[in-house]
This record gives C-alpha cells, sequence and structure tokens, in this order.
C-alpha cells in the first residue's frame, strides 16, 4: 500500500479541481426504507417491518458522479434511466446536487435501475 502525505494528499486534490470527467455505468437509485420489526409473519418464519422512513440516493455510476462532484471535479454522466416512479426520483435527486445530467438519456422501454434495502434495527434485513 502507497502512503501519501497529507501535503501530497491535498495537492493532488487541488488538481483535481475542475477536471471534466465523463461517467459511463448504470444510473441507479439506491432506496432505503428504515423500520422496526414488532412480530414475525404467520405465512412464513421471517420478520414483518414496519417502515418508519425511507431515503433515496444516487447508486452505481451516478454515485461515482456525486462524488467526483463532491471532490471539485466536473462530472459529465452519462446513461439511462427509465420513465417511472423511481425515474422521476432520480431526477429529483439530480436538482438536489446540481451536477450537469443532460447526458442522461429516459428510455420508456425499461425501468429505472433500483436496489432497494430494508433495514431493521440497525440491521440489513433484505436488499431487493
Amino acid at each position: 500500500m502507497m502512503n501519501i502525505s497529507k501535503t501530497r494528499f491535498k495537492q493532488l486534490l487541488k488538481n483535481f479541481e475542475g477536471k471534466k470527467i465523463a461517467v459511463i455505468g448504470d444510473m441507479m437509485l439506491d432506496c432505503y426504507f428504515w423500520g422496526d420489526v414488532k412480530r414475525i409473519s404467520p405465512e412464513a418464519p421471517v420478520p414483518v417491518v414496519e417502515i418508519d422512513d425511507e431515503f433515496f440516493r444516487f447508486g452505481g455510476a451516478a454515485n461515482v458522479a456525486l462524488n467526483i462532484h463532491s471532490l471539485g471535479g466536473v462530472p459529465f454522466p452519462l446513461g439511462i434511466i427509465g420513465n417511472d416512479n423511481d425515474g422521476r426520483v432520480f431526477s429529483e435527486l439530480i436538482n438536489q446536487n446540481g451536477i450537469d445530467f443532460t447526458g442522461l438519456i429516459v428510455d420508456e422501454s425499461r425501468p429505472t435501475t433500483t436496489k432497494s434495502r430494508v433495514i431493521a434495527g440497525n440491521q440489513h434485513i433484505v436488499r431487493i
């Protein structure tokens, strides 16, 4: 593993500022559902989660674009989302984060790639 001094690290970050970087890949929506388990299902031995909160984040290549943006780079994401509810949530995240997503294609024939996670009692229960 390579060790980098704090000074060198700051220099690398400074050099990163303003760099234009194409990000090509799966534009994904990550969904998190937080809740509590109050009982076990009578149909199968699985927990029944009562959802208390939900939040959404960029996933996949969209998350990479967000990280580039947060480091001072200028990402140009290229990818596809669907014209569905998850695609609309994805579009809301675009507006909140100030990243240029003009390279994004909205495709009527496919769903937005989404990974949903159910978390209860700080335990990851399932990913859908």
